[in-house]
Formats: C-alpha cells, sequence, structure tokens
C-alpha cells in the first residue's frame, strides 16, 4: 500500500556551512588516510557559535539565507536544503505490527509509528517483506545466554545487498528499553548481519538492539551512515553499487550507565515525563554537539503556538539551546529531538531558545520525526523533490549519505558541502 500523501508544492532554498569536508565514499585504504577511528577509540564528537540566522516566510524556500559560523567540524562541512511539501499524512498498512495476540496493543502502535515516521521521511518503504507477522527473535550468546527483540521485516522498494540475503529488506526491531522502534536500513542492515560483533557474532547476539535510528556522522574528513546498538556502534559507507564497507565499534551504548540530570523531563506541574528521559538517551547515544554535557536549561516548558491552531507543546532544550526535545500530542505524540544541524538554523545568536524554536516551528510547521541518515537515492524516487534539488547536489553518487528532518510543512536536508556547487 503507498502513502496517501504527495508533494504539491516544492521550493528549495540552499544554506552552506562554512568550512568543507569530502562527500566521497572512502575505500578501506582511503578511510585510513583519512583517519578512520580506530575500533579502541569511539569516534563519535560533535557546539556552535555565530550570528543570527535571519528567518522570514519571505525566504522560506526560494532565497539562499547567510547562516551561522559554527566551529563544529560537523556542522561546519555540511550543505543544507529546505524543500517545501505536502503535509499530507501517510497511510500505513494494516499489516505493519500485526503479530499473535500476546503482543501488546502499545509494542503494535510503536510498530505503525516507525512505519509512518520513515515513509514521510523518504525511507522507501512498500509494505511488510513477504507477509511476514511482528515476531519475536532470539539469538543465543557466547556466554549461553539468550537475546531477544520483537522485529518485523519490512519491504524497500531500493533494493540494495545485505548479508541476510535480501536486497529489499528494512528491519524494523523494538529498542533496548522496550520503547520506541528503529528501522535498521543499509549500510547498517549489512554490518549488523556480520559475524564482527561480541564473540565473533551477528545480529542481536553480536550488537544488541538498536538505540537509535540512523544518523550521520563525521568520520575524518568523510561523512558515514551511524546507528547506536546496546552493545556497538555500527558506522560505515555504501559504494556506488550499494557494497556496503564499515566499522563496529565493540562498547555498551552510553545511556546504558549514563544518570540523567534529575530535572530532565521534569514537567511543569512536578512530575516526571519518562518519555523525555527516553529521548534524551537516545539523544546521548546518537552523540551529543562538541562541548556538550546533556545538562537541561531548565525544567520542561510550555509553549504555544497561535500560528499552528493554538498546538500546545512541551519543550526542552539542552546546554545552551545545543539540542532540544520537543512534544506534541498532534505529531505521532513521541518526544523529537532537534539537534545539529538543523536546529543551528533556528537558535544560534538568539537569547530566548524557545521563542526561536517558535518562530522557526511558524515556518516550517512541527517536526513529524527525529532526523534520518538516508541515501541520496531514497530522497530522489519522489520525482518532483528530484526536480526541486537538480542542480544543487552534483555528485552523482547515488547512495552518498544525506541526513533529513521532516517537518510538516517540508523537508530540511543535510548533505557534504563538497558535493554541492562551490559558491561564486
Amino acid at each position: 500500500m503507498k502513502s496517501s500523501w504527495k508533494l504539491t508544492s516544492f521550493g528549495i532554498g540552499l544554506l552552506i556551512l562554512s568550512s568543507c569536508a569530502n562527500l566521497a565514499v572512502p575505500t578501506s585504504d582511503q578511510k585510513t588516510a583519512a583517519g578512520l577511528q580506530s575500533e579502541t577509540e569511539s569516534p563519535l564528537g560533535g557546539g556552535n557559535t555565530g550570528e543570527v540566522l535571519p528567518l522570514s516566510s519571505d525566504n522560506l524556500a526560494t532565497e539562499p539565507v547567510s547562516v551561522p559560523r559554527s566551529s563544529d567540524p560537523f556542522v561546519s562541512g555540511l550543505a543544507l536544503f529546505y524543500i517545501s511539501v505536502s503535509s499530507d499524512l501517510a497511510l500505513v498498512p494494516a499489516d505493519v505490527g500485526q503479530g499473535d495476540a500476546a503482543i501488546p496493543e502499545p509494542v503494535v502502535r510503536q510498530f505503525k509509528a516507525e512505519y509512518e515516521r520513515a515513509l514521510v521521511s523518504f525511507v522507501p518503504l512498500g509494505g511488510v517483506l513477504g507477509a511476514d507477522r511482528l515476531h519475536r527473535w532470539t539469538n543465543k550468546k557466547g556466554d549461553g545466554s539468550t537475546v531477544t527483540a520483537l522485529v518485523q521485516n519490512w519491504k524497500s522498494t531500493i533494493p540494495l545487498p545485505n548479508g541476510y540475503g535480501l536486497p529489499q529488506l528494512i528491519l524494523a526491531m523494538d529498542g533496548s528499553d522496550g520503547g520506541p522502534v528503529y528501522c535498521i536500513i543499509p549500510p547498517i542492515l549489512d554490518l549488523y548481519s556480520q559475524n564482527r560483533g561480541i564473540g565473533r557474532a551477528a545480529g542481536l547476539a553480536g550488537y544488541g538492539k538498536p538505540m537509535t535510528g540512523s544518523f550521520l556522522m563525521r568520520d575524518g574528513e568523510s561523512y558515514v551512515y551511524a546507528q547506536r546498538f546496546s552493545e556497538a556502534l555500527l558506522y560505515g559507507s555504501l559504494d556506488v553499487q550499494g557494497k556496503s564497507s564499515g566499522k563496529s565499534f565493540l562498547e555498551p551504548a552510553p545511556s546504558l550507565s549514563a544518570i540523567p540530570p534529575s530535572t530532565v523531563g521534569l514537567l511543569p506541574d512536578g512530575t516526571k515525563s519518562e518519555a523525555f528521559v527516553r529521548t534524551w538517551s537516545q539523544a546521548l547515544d546518537r552523540g551529543l554537539p562538541s562541548g556538550s554535557t546533556g545538562n537541561p536549561d531548565g525544567s520542561v516548558a510550555t509553549l504555544l503556538l497561535t500560528e499552528l491552531d493554538n498546538q500546545t507543546i512541551l519543550f526542552q532544550s539542552f546546554d545552551q539551546g545545543r539540542w532540544a526535545i520537543i512534544q506534541t500530542s498532534k505529531v505521532n505524540g513521541e518526544p523529537i529531538l532537534i539537534t545539529s544541524p538543523f536546529i543551528e538554523l533556528f537558535v544560534t545568536g538568539q537569547k530566548d531558545i524557545a521563542s526561536a524554536l517558535a518562530k522557526a516551528f511558524s515556518l516550517y510547521g512541527m517536526p513529524v520525526s527525529d532526523s534520518y541518515a538516508l541515501p541520496l537515492a531514497y530522497v530522489l524516487q519522489n520525482p518532483e523533490i528530484k526536480t526541486a534539488i537538480a542542480g544543487r547536489i552534483t555528485n552523482e553518487h547515488p547512495y552518498i549519505p544525506l541526513l533529513v528532518q521532516r517537518f510538516q510543512r517540508g523537508l530540511w536536508v543535510a548533505v557534504a558541502k563538497g558535493a554541492v556547487p562551490k559558491a561564486d
């Protein structure tokens, strides 16, 4: 079953964050030369300083705007596009999340919510693969213990090779805490299938359960796909044929041993939002921006967005506005992360972080998902978006990594600066 929404209008703005990073997918030799992090040193790192970014409806999607300068290498090497799209939501096939009666209804809702988030973010989903039902997947670890996850095989309309021998596979799996569900897509899916994990095992036994979705990571002078699992960080690239290469950093996810500050998720009525705490943990596992410690700027605040049908959202910023968590009952209900590089566009140089974000939301609508790291080919599947970015991305490699975040009125896209035409 296909999505019910389509692109009804489009426009595009290009934003270049200063400095540069290569976009070419490195070979194994090139990775060594570029300074690929070793498996004994965590490659994650990631601040922002600079000038005010002017936001207005006049330059929303048609004119380039000046952007803040950033000292964060992750941010400074990226070019950002905004593409306005229809706000219609996707239809989720009835068999997504369908399993036996023993699977709790909240779990089923989590699988359906992830399918919807991924689909509107241009993950090329085409329903369930092979009529697969939501089921328990159990792996035996080297020490004799077992690890179990709830999984469902979803179908990709853009097949890519993986070690499971199912080119159309996108694996959906519940997270380590039994909460959110995450997609595992190429190249991470292929890396997850390889016997390079704990005890030379693959899958659940070798790497554990997903703690995050796919995200973009800077590795030396290149940007790569990454995803955190309970027992490992996997990161890598795709070549022009869609074949994966990458690394595994075998170490438990930081959130498993971290103690969140007491004010994380502290609501105005004095109660605690466990959903905010889970999202804080996800941010930690994705890698906080450079110089960040994860400390809240205050307790959770309530914002009323009069320009968006008087929507009320819950909002909490961290590390002086370097990243934030927001939640609204009108968009999936789950908290959403807004972090680098997109938050730099909204809040850098602003003293009132809440007002700056409210202004951005009035222009773009609310975010409907966390950001995803996706191949360029995924986004180009939509012919109108392909037309909108024609000439904006000059690298013809179909599987270069993009970072995308979907808002109600459009899609923000980040790509390595080396993939776009040089400024005059």
